[in-house]
């Protein structure tokens, strides 16, 4: 309490704490203030005390489970790539580096997705993202690396919702396809004549 009031002689202040109840603990958001008189001086200090238990506890348990996510994403084979509705990475793990060819995601401070595709794959993303608010789709894009790999990739993409529905951002994993094998000749040429063999 000394402390409190010495810290209200120079202004508003505002705190956490916790109190133990009966039915349990309970957090408070506490904001005080001084109220001086004529001459300046502190005559007493109002304030407004908050139970904020149930925010606390819901910011508790989405720290947790981000740390849960995180754990397990980041000992995954499958690239994990999270973009902000602007499409800023908000995170990805180590094998979604691994195919982007950086080291980490500091790396892409400032940048896009934008930059990592081929002109038919971004058309490919732009139409899938304008049906994400729909749920989530699959589809094949291609990557183009930090150090000039290429590479195949199958993504599975879902929105990220707010409390309203409206779509915050995407996340999905983005599975390495192998590379296969050339097509026999008479595949990659339809029009051929031995493609259109008929019976004499």
């Amino acid at each position: 309490l000394r402390l409190a009031r010495a810290e209200q002689q120079k202004g508003n202040w505002e705190w956490r704490y916790r109190i133990v109840r009966k039915d349990g603990v309970r957090w408070i958001s506490a904001r005080t203030f001084p109220v001086h008189d004529h001459g300046g001086n502190v005559v007493r200090i109002a304030g407004i005390a908050e139970d904020i238990t149930v925010e606390v506890l819901a910011d508790e348990a989405l720290a947790q489970s981000r740390r849960r996510f995180e754990a397990l994403t980041e000992h995954s084979g499958v690239g994990i790539w999270e973009i902000d509705d602007a499409g800023y990475t908000t995170y990805l793990n180590r094998a979604m580096c691994g195919q982007l060819e950086i080291d980490g995601a500091a790396e892409l401070r400032g940048q896009t997705y934008q930059q990592f595709f081929s002109p038919e794959s971004l058309a490919t993303i732009r139409r899938e993202l304008a049906q994400h608010s729909v749920g989530a789709s699959s589809y094949q894009v291609e990557i183009r690396g930090r150090r000039g790999g290429v590479r195949q990739v199958l993504v599975n993409g879902a929105p990220i919702l707010g409390d309203k529905g409206e779509v915050l951002g995407l996340s999905g994993p983005f599975s390495t396809l192998p590379d296969l094998p050339p097509l026999p000749a008479a595949l990659r040429h339809p029009h051929t004549p031995h493609a259109h063999r008929t019976r004499p």
